[in-house]
């Protein structure tokens, strides 16, 4: 009987102890968020007030230390992201957080400041801003060329289709912010045309043509920066 109860005890105290650890775990790892699962608390705007458009992303991060905090661009996926860490005793805490950034995103000068009320600011200026309202169809966005005098460039890369010869596509501006890219098939093919809505700034006297194979020719439209 002495043996019995000795073992009831024992087994008593396991539980006791099993149900405290298990408190224990569950309060540590509330509100961990894995590394693929993004947080609800982000938002973003664009602010215009001081003339410029700029996008601003906002993200809590006040339970982490500033060190432990590392901002990026996916340049893949086009979008802000915030990655912070814990460490919480033998558990270290990750918290990740995106933003999706706007077309004409100026990347390279992204900037981040961190409130006393442990909001994180990043901040992208935008080369142009569309409100939605007016938002075109269709854009030429990547800006990741120069000229030779350093100017930016919209880059557009168009597939000419079987049987359009790159030399025989013909480029046009209309009102001088509508391209229109066209060819005609020479096997009876589907002919090409293309239509693309220019920003501001665009340099359309300027345009080149870059042949890169029998089906891709790349338009170069040089834009002044007017920052």
């Amino acid at each position: 009987m002495r043996k019995g109860k000795f073992l009831s005890e024992v087994q008593h105290e396991l539980e006791k102890q099993r149900q405290a650890w298990g408190s224990e775990i569950k309060r540590l790892t509330e509100g961990v968020t894995p590394d693929n699962q993004e947080s609800s608390k982000t938002t973003s705007l664009i602010d215009q007030s001081s003339g410029k458009p700029v996008f601003k992303a906002f993200f809590d991060v006040r339970e982490f230390d500033r060190k432990d905090i590392n901002v990026r661009i996916d340049h893949l996926i086009n979008k802000v992201v915030v990655k912070a860490t814990k460490k919480m005793g033998v558990l270290t805490r990750t918290l990740t957080q995106k933003a999706n950034l706007p077309r004409f995103s100026d990347n390279r000068k992204l900037s981040k400041k961190i409130g006393p009320d442990g909001i994180l600011e990043v901040s992208v200026p935008l080369l142009y801003y569309f409100p939605p309202e007016n938002e075109p169809k269709s854009y030429v966005y990547r800006v990741d060329k120069q000229t030779e005098n350093g100017k930016k460039c919209l880059e557009i890369v168009v597939n000419t289709g079987e049987g359009i010869n790159p030399e025989d596509v013909d480029v046009q501006v209309v009102d001088d912010n509508e391209l229109i890219i066209s060819g005609e098939s020479t096997n009876g093919g589907k002919n090409l045309r293309k239509k693309y809505y220019l920003p501001q700034g665009c340099s359309v006297d300027d345009i080149s043509a870059e042949i890169i194979d029998k089906d891709h020719v790349t338009i170069y439209i040089p834009i002044y920066d007017k920052r």
